[in-house]
């Protein structure tokens, strides 16, 4: 079986490269975008199993790209996990509806561990 490969959004690198460094762990392949606007083409020539995203990013919010992954017939299938210190309920909500699942940042290992397990259960 080839590896998982990852898309992690973030525009915090220390943060990105730690997502990088946990998905690596569970034997996963990552690459790290710090903007968002291009995701629909980079995804398309990466050909994520899986994308990480945080909702506050500079350019394009989090939820805006969900919205931009799931518009496009080549990425829509793509499952999608937050990883925000997301602070209000209804962003929340509208993550957790547009997406595979919803982690806090401070960000653990196992449970990012936990989340891959059940996303990979599904698609493998």
């Amino acid at each position: 079986m080839s590896k998982k490969r990852i898309l992690i959004i973030d525009d915090e690198s220390p943060i990105a490269e730690m997502i990088a460094e946990f998905c690596e762990s569970f034997g996963c392949e990552s690459k790290i975008l710090n903007m968002g606007e291009n995701v629909v083409e980079v995804s398309k020539a990466y050909h994520p199993d899986l994308v990480t995203m945080d909702l506050r990013m500079p350019e394009t919010s989090g939820i805006e790209m969900i919205g931009m992954l799931k518009k496009d017939s080549l990425t829509k299938g793509i499952p999608v996990v937050v990883i925000s210190s997301y602070s209000n309920v209804e962003e929340a909500h509208d993550a957790l509806a547009m997406s595979a699942g919803v982690l806090p940042k401070p960000l653990k290992r196992s449970v990012l561990g936990d989340q891959l397990k059940k996303i990979f259960s599904k698609t493998s």
